[in-house]
């Protein structure tokens, strides 16, 4: 019998965001508020905000600034006009192809790189109300550290906060159950 995995990793995020009660709000920010202002993910260690994002992103191309990107110490706006902006060949043979950025352990980015985050809180505070790019950024931030953050003032915001026994219930559902 074979394993369809992206249906269970489909249904692994819906059960996610059914336990935290955003399903509407996600589903009215990638169907017309991403235009108007990125997404911020936070939550703790391994509550699965990078799966949620591909799920969220799944028909986007996406392009990444994370702690790979800080090591090749690449300039953020450079970037993102080469990467985010410019039409690629790939665009011209799939249909409905279209960019997304995501900025990953953005709290890494503002403890230890100052001028990308200086570049993105700029980039973020600038962005069109026509902004055709959904952005998701994530990270690990202390509910009373990100409220103090430049960038919550400027983004929907979605915390993931699971508990132990729904961990249980999905480690069940998805581990166990499915070999």
């Amino acid at each position: 019998m074979e394993i369809n995995y992206d249906s269970i990793n489909d249904n692994f995020c819906d059960d996610i965001i059914d336990i935290v009660n955003k399903k509407k709000e996600i589903n009215k920010w990638i169907q017309k508020e991403y235009k108007q202002k990125p997404l911020l993910i936070y939550g703790n260690s391994g509550v699965c905000k990078t799966t949620l994002e591909n799920y969220i992103l799944k028909n986007y191309t996406k392009i990444y600034v994370d702690l790979s990107f800080c090591k090749e110490n690449k300039d953020f706006n450079e970037y993102i006009q080469m990467s985010l902006y410019k039409k690629d060949v790939q665009m011209m043979f799939k249909k409905n192809n279209y960019k997304s950025l995501i900025i990953d352990d953005f709290d890494y980015i503002t403890e230890n790189e100052k001028k990308i985050n200086k570049s993105i809180i700029h980039f973020i505070k600038n962005l069109t109300i026509m902004n055709n790019h959904p952005i998701i950024i994530i990270g690990t931030f202390k509910s009373e550290i990100i409220k103090k953050h430049t960038i919550y003032n400027y983004c929907k915001v979605f915390h993931i906060n699971i508990s132990c026994n729904d961990f249980i219930n999905l480690t069940n559902k998805y581990f166990y159950n499915n070999n």
